[in-house]
C-alpha cells in the first residue's frame, strides 16, 4: 500500500465567495466588537484532505468515451483497462486495495479501444470494446455469475456487426426490459460521422449476447463529433448526453440531451420541442440542435456532462487560440429557465500530445480535475488539491463512492494514443 502526503493547506485554493463571505464574517465581528460584544473566536481552517492510494494498477489505460469505467459493488470495484500490447482486461479493486484482473481479449495499441465494462449484480457481467474505426463491428464477452474479474477467463468473445465502422462504446442499461434470465443493453457507438444504438439482450443463462440486428440511429454530424453519457445511473430511465466537436475540425458548439429508455425519444434541453425518434429510419441532424455552447473564436473540447438531480451542465475546455497549455477547465450549467452560468478551475497546462489531464463529474456534482504546473501534475476535487504527481496525471474517473473516491490515470510517456508506456491506474481514497 502506498501513501501520498495530504495536501498542503497553504496551497489550496479557495474560490471567490468564500474568501468574500471570510471578508464579511470579519467585518462583522469588528462590529460587534465595536457596539461593547465580545466576538467568539474564529472559525479554524478548513481541514486539508487526508489522501492515501489505496491500489495501484500497472500498465492500465483508460477513456474518456467509453463506459461504464467504475462501478461500486458490495465491498470491491468493478473497472476495465487496456494494457500496453493491446489486452483487453477485466479488473477488481478491493476495499482493501487488493487487485485482480483477467485478460479478456486483445486488441490494436489505440487507448481508443479501451473497454467498457458494466456489472449487474448478482446476475454477472458484460464488457465491450472496439477497434477504433477499422471495423464494422464491436466485441462483447459475458461473464455470468458473481461478476468477478476472474469470471471472464476462457469466455468467448462475440463480435457484433453493425454495417459500419464504429468506435468507443457506452453501455446503458434498461431497467424496465429486465427478465429473470436477461437484461438489455443499448451501446452508444461512433459510426462515422454519425451516432447510434446497437441494442444487445444478454441471457445470463446461456452466457450469450444477441443483437437485433436494427442499429438505431441519434444524430448525424456535420463533422467528427463525440458524445459522453451519464451511463453510470440509468435507474431513473433517461440518461443525459453531451455532444461537442473534435477540437481540431474547426467548430465548437456543444449540446445537450436527453434520451428516454424507455420510450427512446431523445430530447434537446435547451429547446424540448425538438425530439427525435431513434427507432426512425433517418438520424437527427445536429443542424437542428439548439448548442448550449455556440461557435467560440478559439477552441474547445468536451469533456463531461452532469448527472441528475443536479441541474444539467456540461464540463469543457475552453482555449483563447488553439489548444495549449493555456486551455481553462469550465463548467456551464443550464437552470429551468434555459440561462446559463459558468464557473473555472483553473488552466490545464502542459498536455499529453493533443490531450489535457481532464476532468469529470463526480455523482454529487463535484468537479475533478488535474493538471501541469511547473513540470508537475496535480488532481483537484473542486478547488482543493487532492494528489501531487512528478509523473503526468491522466483522465480522473470518479467512483460513485464507497472508500476509494477517484481512479486516475499516471503515466510516464505518450506520444500519442497509439504509442505510451509507463502507465498506471491509481485507486485514490480521499477522506
Amino acid at each position: 500500500m502506498r501513501r501520498s502526503d495530504p495536501a498542503d493547506p497553504s496551497s489550496v485554493r479557495r474560490h471567490p465567495r468564500a474568501r468574500l463571505a471570510a471578508a464579511l464574517g470579519l467585518l462583522a465581528a469588528v462590529a460587534v466588537g465595536a457596539a461593547g460584544c465580545v466576538a467568539g473566536p474564529p472559525a479554524p481552517p478548513e481541514p486539508a484532505p487526508s489522501t492515501e492510494i489505496v491500489a495501484t494498477v500497472d500498465d492500465a489505460i483508460q477513456e474518456w468515451w467509453v463506459g461504464p469505467v467504475v462501478q461500486q459493488q458490495s465491498d470491491w470495484y468493478s473497472t476495465a483497462a487496456l494494457s500496453e500490447t493491446g489486452e483487453v482486461e477485466a479488473v477488481d479493486i478491493d476495499d482493501t486495495g487488493a487487485t485482480s484482473r483477467t485478460v479478456v481479449a486483445t486488441a490494436p495499441v489505440d487507448d481508443h479501444n479501451v473497454p467498457a465494462r458494466i456489472t449487474i449484480p448478482g446476475r454477472g457481467s458484460l464488457m465491450q470494446w472496439t477497434h477504433h474505426g477499422t471495423e464494422e463491428g464491436f466485441y462483447v464477452s459475458v461473464a455470468p455469475g458473481s461478476g468477478r474479474a476472474e469470471t471472464f477467463a476462457d469466455r468467448p468473445v462475440t463480435e457484433i456487426t453493425v454495417g459500419s465502422k464504429v468506435s468507443y462504446g457506452q453501455i446503458l442499461h434498461v431497467p424496465d426490459a429486465q427478465t429473470a434470465d436477461t437484461d438489455t443493453f443499448w451501446v452508444l457507438l461512433r459510426n462515422d460521422l454519425n451516432w447510434g444504438i446497437a441494442e444487445l439482450v444478454v441471457n445470463w443463462t446461456t452466457g450469450e449476447a444477441s443483437y437485433s440486428g436494427k442499429y438505431r440511429r441519434l444524430i448525424t454530424f456535420p463533422e467528427q463529433a463525440y458524445l459522453t453519457s451519464t451511463f453510470d445511473d440509468t435507474s431513473a430511465g433517461t440518461v443525459r448526453i453531451a455532444a461537442g466537436y473534435n477540437p481540431a475540425v474547426g467548430r465548437s458548439e456543444v449540446y445537450l440531451l436527453e434520451l428516454d429508455l424507455r420510450t427512446g425519444i431523445l430530447t434537446d434541453l435547451m429547446k424540448p420541442r425538438t425530439t427525435h425518434d431513434i427507432t426512425s429510419s433517418t438520424y437527427l441532424s445536429a443542424e437542428e440542435l439548439t448548442p448550449v455552447l455556440g461557435q467560440t473564436s478559439g477552441t474547445r473540447r468536451l469533456l463531461d456532462v452532469r448527472p441528475s438531480p443536479a441541474a444539467p451542465a456540461v464540463l469543457t475546455v475552453e482555449y483563447p487560440g488553439d489548444v495549449s497549455p493555456d486551455g481553462v477547465y469550465t463548467e456551464t450549467a443550464v437552470d429551468a429557465n434555459g440561462l446559463t452560468t459558468s464557473r473555472t478551475f483553473g488552466k490545464t497546462g502542459a498536455h499529453l500530445e493533443r490531450y489535457p489531464c481532464g476532468a469529470a463529474y463526480g455523482v454529487d456534482s463535484s468537479v475533478w480535475h488535474c493538471g501541469e504546473d511547473g513540470g508537475k501534475s496535480s488532481l483537484w476535487r473542486d478547488d482543493r488539491k487532492i494528489l501531487d504527481s512528478e509523473a503526468p496525471l491522466f483522465r480522473p474517473m470518479p467512483t460513485p463512492g464507497g472508500p476509494v473516491s477517484v481512479l486516475v490515470g499516471r503515466i510516464e510517456r505518450y506520444e500519442d494514443y497509439k504509442s505510451w508506456s509507463g502507465s498506471s491506474l491509481l485507486a485514490v481514497a480521499v477522506r
